[in-house]
């Protein structure tokens, strides 16, 4: 018998020691090309790899090629990360700005201001032409004036000036408090500061044209 007929023919039973290297019984061990018998299991499995899940893009993908959907092998899915972009611009100077606790407290003063202001400044220009009257009466019934009061001309341009400045002050400082309370900043105090500021230099000024006067008595002879 040649060693052509030892070998396993198709569809034969053969045994697993058969296939080492070594002859068994005299046969010889399958060489080189030769198809494997019938039943035979591989001693190494071969390592499986994870099929992807196959996903609605590669199932179009599949389609437009004509070939079977999800033969391919998938690429395992990555999840996406977004990540904001980074901020443009120079920075700006000074601290953020933070809101105010009370801010029904600083809306309620900051109409309450405004309204007051308007009517300040709307009674101050219609009382100019009274003004000299008003503080010479007032100040001769303190007893700081005796006599008759020379500068009333200086005094009505005080009126006039402190009218006009007053009129153009709650303007703007009206437009920077709404800016204000709009932004969540606290806006009351601006009017409150601007009205005092404007209404202590128009007294100053006032107060300096009667010192000034020849019917000032002084205040160390006025009457307590």
């Amino acid at each position: 018998m040649s060693d052509a007929d030892d070998r396993p023919r198709y569809g034969e039973r053969v045994d697993p020691a058969d296939l080492m290297p070594a002859r068994v019984e005299g046969r010889p061990a399958p060489g080189y090309g030769e198809y494997a018998p019938a039943g035979w299991v591989s001693p190494v499995a071969p390592v499986e790899e994870p099929e992807a899940p196959t996903t609605e893009t590669d199932v179009v993908q599949d389609a437009r090629r004509g070939g079977p959907v999800g033969t391919e092998t998938r690429r395992p899915q990555v999840p996406r990360t977004f990540d904001a972009p980074p901020p443009t611009g120079a920075p700006v100077p000074g601290r953020p700005p933070s809101a105010v606790r009370n801010a029904s407290f600083n809306r309620f003063a900051t109409m309450i201001l405004l309204a007051y202001g308007l009517y300040d400044v709307i009674r101050g220009a219609l009382q100019t032409s009274a003004f000299v009257q008003t503080y010479v009466s007032e100040f001769t019934s303190l007893g700081y004036l005796r006599g008759d009061f020379h500068n009333g001309a200086a005094l009505h341009s005080v009126a006039v000036i402190s009218a006009v400045a007053s009129v153009a002050v709650y303007l703007l400082v009206a437009i920077w408090a709404i800016r204000r309370l709009r932004a969540g900043k606290r806006s009351w105090v601006v009017l409150l500061v601007t009205g005092i500021v404007v209404n202590l230099a128009t007294g100053v000024c006032v107060v300096a044209v009667v010192m000034n006067d020849p019917s000032f008595v002084g205040i160390a002879s006025a009457p307590l």
